[in-house]
């Protein structure tokens, strides 16, 4: 979602400030099709957002991976990975 701006918005704003030319001048067309598409990719991306978190996070990607399992990440109920690093008894040595 952030690397629509960056790819597309911003330098087609950087161009058209450039060429110093009326915004819906012919040779800003390109431009400013780029500046739009970049804001329907971000908007698009937003609500892609927006629509996931409302479903619920799942890691599910049509089998279960690896790292989706419990078990296999090494956390234990919620307790956070630095608290069972520090809790460790090899931590100081």
């Amino acid at each position: 979602m952030n690397a629509a701006p960056l790819a597309y918005i911003f330098p087609a704003l950087c161009v058209m400030k450039l060429q110093n030319e009326r915004l819906l001048s012919v040779k800003n067309i390109p431009t400013i099709a780029t500046g739009v598409f970049g804001i329907l990719v971000a908007v698009i991306g937003f609500i892609m957002v927006i629509v996931e978190i409302a479903g619920g996070i799942t890691c599910s990607h049509g089998q279960e991976m690896a790292y989706c399992l419990e078990k296999d990440t090494g956390l234990k109920g919620n307790e956070s990975l630095l608290q069972q690093f520090t809790d460790s008894p090899d931590f100081l040595t």
